[in-house]
This record gives structure tokens, sequence and C-alpha cells, in this order.
């Protein structure tokens, strides 16, 4: 009878493929099966290897971790040359290297000529010191690299990716991920531009870029090198900076999506420098021409809507986007524009008006019922054709919980109006999504998902 190990190599790949971490065929985040399979026999290890060093997630913020991963990849140059994904979690100083791993990093440091002096006492201070210092070891020892995920603390410093910028040695990196490594509440929380650029400046080729609060942090450098950037994502816990929002896009002349959405907490952002809605949407304008996907809100959760200022609008329409074709848009980004209509003097059929013809996903989250009437409007519209593009229009949550199932405010308005929207929507063939349970963004959550890992 024929066992695993009678199949040819390729056809073993294959069926472990399954089990990949981050692969074309699986949505897994572990490599753990795979690990086990390769340790039956010295075949299967062979085999199995290279799959397993394809991407590399460390889960807990022991350094220990990296330094035994970047020991492999220093003795088998071979699987730092396969690895695409790296995701890093924040460091911690609760975490120190033993005297062996200290000692092989140092050694690796002078290997490599760094190019500032390090602080002898970098490895029992890493949020003083050197929190990036082992990612950036092993990012040399990958230069395959496609998608990277790092936590970056307001110190954070990348002196190895800044000396070896234009080297080539991330020319392979289209994704790059940065989140807060300090999940605080208060003060300051954020990532500073300034890494995120260094970063920028050393992956010419970058596609996507995702950041959770951008912070100058006193940088006075200038936002470039995004020339090929085609994805922008913002999830902060505080308004970005006007100035620098608007050199981002800016950098980005190739720009297609763009998601921005903030919460409206104190920070350390000064509220004459922070974002407004609308300050968002004139700056947003700006690549009209390129923009196919939008996705814009801002939480003010009842918590701080003292602080939440919305900002002011000129009268303008969506019409003349020519390639949007998606948008996500919240409570208060809509109402921004609905006060800069009625000023002008248009109060019917503001939707209808104010959409591209060639629309095709439109959502709103957590809208208030007060549109209702507009969505009707919209109905009717779609009735007639007046978008032949548009496929789906959805009423939701921004972000689904995975704990809690909960009611937002003036859901049940929704749900008494689902019925003739749906019936209206459906005669010009387009479909109308209303979630029957609805899992809110609680502050519990948006922690989670935001501030945590």
């Amino acid at each position: 009878m024929a066992n695993l190990l009678d199949l040819p190599v390729e056809l073993i790949r294959q069926i472990c493929s399954h089990l990949q971490c981050f692969s074309h065929y699986s949505k897994r985040t572990s490599s753990r099966e795979l690990v086990r399979l390769s340790k039956t026999c010295r075949r299967m290890r062979d085999i199995i290897q290279p799959l397993i060093f394809t991407s590399f997630r460390y889960r807990d913020a022991s350094r220990t971790r990296l330094a035994r991963f970047l020991r492999a990849l220093h003795a088998r140059p071979d699987l730092g040359q396969r690895i695409r994904h790296l995701d890093a979690p924040p460091l911690t100083e609760a975490f120190k290297l033993s005297t062996p791993d200290r000692l092989f990093v140092d050694q690796m440091i002078d290997r490599i000529q760094h190019p500032y002096p390090i602080d002898v006492n970098w490895h029992d201070y890493p949020k003083r010191f050197g929190d990036l210092l082992l990612t950036e070891l092993i990012l040399l020892h990958t230069p395959g690299l496609t998608h990277l995920r790092i936590a970056v603390g307001p110190n954070s410093q990348v002196p190895l990716v800044e000396d070896r910028t234009g080297t080539g040695f991330l020319d392979s990196l289209r994704y790059l991920q940065a989140r807060c490594s300090d999940s605080r509440p208060r003060g300051v929380i954020g990532v500073p531009i300034k890494v995120v650029m260094s970063f920028c400046a050393a992956a010419p080729g970058l596609e996507e870029l995702w950041v959770r609060t951008p912070l100058r942090n006193g940088w006075e450098g200038k936002v470039d090198h995004l020339a090929n950037l085609t994805r922008l994502e913002f999830d902060g816990i505080c308004s970005i900076e006007k100035d620098l929002l608007k050199e981002l896009v800016q950098a980005a002349p190739r720009l297609e999506v763009i998601r921005l959405v903030w919460l409206a907490l104190d920070c350390k952002t000064n509220r004459e420098r922070a974002v407004t809605v609308g300050d968002a949407w004139e700056i947003l304008r700006l690549r009209k021409e390129t923009l196919r996907d939008v996705s814009l809100d801002v939480w003010d959760e009842g918590l701080h809507a003292e602080r939440l200022e919305l900002g002011k609008l000129g009268w303008w329409s969506l019409r003349d986007w020519p390639r949007l074709r998606v948008l996500k848009v919240g409570e208060l980004p809509l109402k921004v524009f609905q006060a800069a209509w009625e000023g002008a003097g248009v109060r019917s059929g503001f939707l209808d008006q104010l959409l591209p013809v060639g629309i095709r996903v439109l959502t709103f989250w957590e809208p208030d019922p007060v549109i209702i009437p507009l969505v009707r409007e919209l109905a009717g519209a779609a009735e007639w054709r007046e978008h032949p593009e548009l496929s789906k229009v959805s009423v939701t949550p921004l972000e689904p919980s995975e704990t809690q199932i909960l009611r937002w405010y003036g859901q049940s308005d929704w749900e008494r109006a689902e019925v003739s929207l749906r019936a209206m929507f459906e005669k010009g063939g387009v479909e109308f999504e209303l979630p029957t349970m609805i899992r809110p963004r609680t502050l519990g959550f948006f922690d989670n998902r935001i501030l945590g890992w």
C-alpha cells in the first residue's frame, strides 16, 4: 500500500501547501502542523522546510525566539531567501535575551558594521535602544520579503534600514503594516512617520501601506517615496494631522484605494492641526482622478463628542470622480456633505446627485435613520437605471465584534423600512443588505483591534 512518502515531491508540496501559513490555499496564521510533519523523517524535513520558511509569525513578545530565528537564517541563508511574510509583534522589557543569544546578536552587529554606535545596554532597555534591532537584522537575511508587519514605538529607530536605502535589500517589499507598540489609552500613541518613511525609501516598489495613527513626533522631513503606492489605510485612536495626511496623499500619484477611520479620542495631536471630516474629503479630492475605492469614517462613540470637529465643506459632488466604484462612508462624513448641499439649497435627491454614475458598491456605516428618505430616493433612481452599474447597497456597522451581539442606535427604524427599500432596489437589480444581528464597535473591541494585537 502506497504511503505519503511514495508520492512525487511536487505532489507532496502541493498537499502540504494547504497547511501552509498565509498560502494561496489557506488562511492559516500558524504552521504548527507543518512543523510537526517535518519532524517525522529527514525526507519530509527537506520537502517541507521551504514551505515553513515562506512566512514567519511570532505571537509572543519574546526576543529569544527572534534570536533563534536569526540564528537559523544565518546558518541556512537558503531558507532566508524563501521568506515572503514576516509578522513581528511589539517587544517588551520583560523578555530579555540570554547571554549566548546576546553575544550572538552583538557579533552580528559587529559583522555588518552598524552605521551608528549602539548603546551597550540596548538589550536591557528595548524601548529605549533597538526595539527593532532584531527585526532589522532579520530583514538583512530575507531579500525576497514581500509582506512586513511591525510594531513601532514612539522612540523606535531603524538605522540599518536607513543606511542600506538604495542597496536593494527591500526591493521586493510590496506591503507594509506599521502598528503601535505602546497600547496605553493616553499619552503618545502612534507610529513615528519617520520610521515609516525610512521603510518606504528602502522599498521603492511598495504598493500597500497600512498605518495606525501616524505621528510626526517633531520630525520635519519630507513625505515621499510613495510613487508606486496604490493602497493607503489609516486606523487611528485620534485624529491624524491635516498637513501629514495631505502630504501622504500628494506623494502617492497612483493611489487607488484609501481607508481613513479614526476615533475622536483626546491625544497629542493639537486640535488646530488635526484633520476634520471636511478636511479629509477635500484631501481625498486631490486624487479624484485615480481613486476607485474610498472608505471614510470617524467614531465619536458618544464619549468625546465635544472634541469632535466635523469641519466645513464646499458644495461639490463625487460625480466628477471618474474611477470611483466603491464608497463606504459613515454617518458623520455623510452629514458633512449633506450640510454643504443644504447650505447650497439642494435638499432633494442628495444621494442620487452626489454619487458618480459608475458607482457599484455603496455602504453606510451605522447611519442615522434621518437619511432613510434619501436612501428611498436613491432606490428610485436605481429603479430608473440612473446608476446602471450599482449592484449592492449595505447598511451595516463598521466592524463586527466576535464576542458581543447587540444593536446599534436606530437599527429598528432601518428594519421597519427594510422590506420597502429591498423591494425598490430589487426593481433596479440592486442587492440591499441589512444584517439582522449587529456586533457593535465597543471600546473593548476597539482596544483589541486598534491598540492590541
